[in-house]
């Protein structure tokens, strides 16, 4: 007797009345097992038979849909040059983060997020490279070469290309989900100011001299941006916790 188990994850939004925060966006279902028995003993060809899409389902995927073309149009505010495909790898990487983290409930904070550091790093254009003293910033995500090596061992992956657009979302991800995780442990009262310190002037610039006032200009601009994507991924009505 064999056993097979079906997952299906299914992201309920705010059409399923799910809407007043984001550790209740997120809801997982799981269907039992179904159990196969062979009743001869002569071997037999397995069918495998495929699961219904669920009413759940379809509409979590029109939500998404709708979601997307919500935050394509606020980011074509930004830049009119602005693409789908930023959108999708803003949520393929963010998936990424989840699947690397067990009880991860940040996911459309994240996404947020990465949008937010596209429109304020570069606009939204990949083909930005900023000079520094010593080091560039790269790309859409403005990934500093310094950080390179880490993120490509975090990941597990050298072949990370911060010049191709999927991969130097993939990396500023990867950093930006490093800052705020430390700013989460560190300062839990105002973790999105401390994301962006971390993500702009480095891990541990604390420990340097810093320019508070300069600082927090940049920090308050990537919370008012996060601010708009955040809430075009709900519908009216629903209280933002951020």
């Amino acid at each position: 007797m064999k056993c097979k188990k079906t997952i299906i994850s299914v992201i309920v939004l705010s059409s399923l009345g799910l809407n007043s925060s984001i550790d209740n966006a997120i809801t997982v279902k799981e269907v039992k097992p179904v159990i196969e028995s062979a009743r001869t003993a002569t071997p037999k060809k397995k069918v495998v038979k495929s699961q219904p899409i669920t009413s759940d389902e379809i509409l979590y995927k029109e939500e998404l849909k709708d979601i997307k073309k919500k935050l394509l149009k606020q980011a074509k505010k930004s830049n009119k040059n602005a693409n789908m495909k930023m959108i999708d790898f803003a949520f393929e990487s963010a998936d990424n983060r989840k699947s690397m983290e067990k009880d991860m409930n940040d996911y459309l904070k994240l996404v947020a997020m990465h949008l937010s550091i596209m429109e304020i790093e570069s606009n939204f254009n990949n083909s930005v490279i900023c000079k520094n003293p010593t080091t560039l910033d790269i790309g859409i995500m403005q990934v500093n070469t310094s950080v390179i090596n880490y993120i490509r061992k975090g990941l597990k992956n050298q072949y990370l290309n911060p010049y191709d657009l999927k991969d130097n979302i993939e990396m500023g991800s990867y950093e930006l989900y490093t800052c705020y995780k430390k700013a989460k442990k560190n300062h839990s009262s105002n973790s999105l100011w401390y994301t962006y310190a971390y993500y702009n002037r480095g891990l541990y610039f604390e420990k340097y001299n810093w320019n508070y006032n300069q600082t927090n200009k940049r920090s308050m601009k990537f919370i008012n941006t996060f601010k708009k994507y955040y809430k075009c991924m709900f519908k009216g009505g629903a209280i933002y916790e951020y």
